[in-house]
């Protein structure tokens, strides 16, 4: 973790997806999805960085409070330099990091298993091949049950990974889904990506008029 200084306060920023939970990932998703709404309805998605400080103050300060956890009244007293570097950092966590292959994990001492994958006649692999059919199709589902599950994927995925990894010889339990969706909203994101890729149907929103932005920021910080 990144720590800075504000005054009295001191607030953090995750450096690495271990340090950042799938709950309060969904919760970073759902400003960042304001944001770009807000955006969208103004016709404003390619103004620059300061634009958007500037003008939807409230938005950008939201963003940046639900990945630090810092007051926004707060933010104002921060360092520009640290502002600069902290969204440096908010920006990479917008993009999809490379998937490695698992096929378990472990968990508040507790050991998961996803579904195998098998590979067909023509030599594609598909991805957790041997859940059944049922269990497949309610996992898919659920995400249309809810639309806040709809606009923000990463909502739905304590349920859906509750749904298709157990622990060795565990047969599908409804109760056990709901309970181990509570538990799966504090899985690091470094674990949900690689268990959740194929899960995810709608590519994560990338923010390119901010990623564009942090661009502009390196080239004047450069300078």
């Amino acid at each position: 973790m990144l720590v800075f200084s504000a005054g009295e306060h001191e607030f953090s920023v995750p450096e690495e997806w271990t340090e950042i939970t799938l709950e309060k990932y969904a919760i970073f998703i759902d400003a960042a999805n304001e944001l770009q709404a807000k955006l969208k309805e103004d016709e404003a998605e390619d103004i620059g960085f300061y634009q958007i400080v500037l003008e939807y103050r409230e938005h950008f300060n939201k963003l940046f409070q639900t990945f630090t956890g810092i007051d926004p009244k707060i933010i104002d007293k921060i360092k520009a330099d640290n502002i600069y570097t902290t969204y440096m950092y908010i920006m990479n966590f917008l993009k999809e990091p490379d998937y490695n292959k698992i096929d378990s994990f472990t968990f508040k001492r507790k050991k998961y298993y996803l579904p195998k994958s098998k590979v067909d006649y023509f030599g594609n692999e598909i991805e957790m091949a041997e859940a059944s059919f049922g269990e497949v199709v309610e996992a898919m589902q659920i995400q249309e049950m809810d639309k806040s599950f709809q606009e923000n994927n990463f909502k739905v995925l304590p349920y859906q990974i509750a749904m298709l990894c157990r622990q060795k010889g565990e047969d599908y339990n409804d109760q056990k889904v709901k309970e181990r969706a509570e538990v799966f909203k504090e899985l690091p994101m470094d674990v949900v990506w690689q268990i959740a890729f194929f899960l995810i149907r709608q590519k994560l929103k990338s923010l390119k008029h901010l990623l564009q932005s942090l661009e502009e920021v390196r080239a004047v910080k450069t300078d």
